[in-house]
């Protein structure tokens, strides 16, 4: 059977494809950062997910699909900028700290 048709990639086979040691492969797997599924006490990593995970269409294992991260305003404290922020509604997170906090 031709390489492309595997469905489901071995850890052997996955260490191969990223040219690592297969022991990387496993601690991947243990900390979720390699999309993978166990079948009878083997690890099993499906080729379409791990193409995408090395593609980086995919973080990790835990999800395929990578969540929006909110916007933020950093910077100095500035309380007319944080009256208009929360006059306007515009629900903006905010982490505004003094200029000596970053000393």
């Amino acid at each position: 059977m031709p390489q492309h048709d595997i469905e489901y990639l071995t850890t052997k086979e996955l260490a191969e494809l990223l040219r690592i040691k297969e022991r990387k492969v496993y601690d991947l797997a243990a900390s979720g950062q390699v999309p993978c599924s166990r079948a009878m006490g083997k690890l099993l990593f499906p080729r379409q997910a791990i193409e995408a995970w090395i593609a980086g269409e995919s973080t990790g294992g835990a999800s395929t699909l990578s969540e929006p991260r909110p916007d933020v305003l950093l910077g100095s404290f500035e309380p007319l900028l944080e009256w208009a922020l929360h006059e306007s509604g515009c629900g903006l997170a905010t982490l505004l700290d003094g200029s000596l906090d970053g000393l």
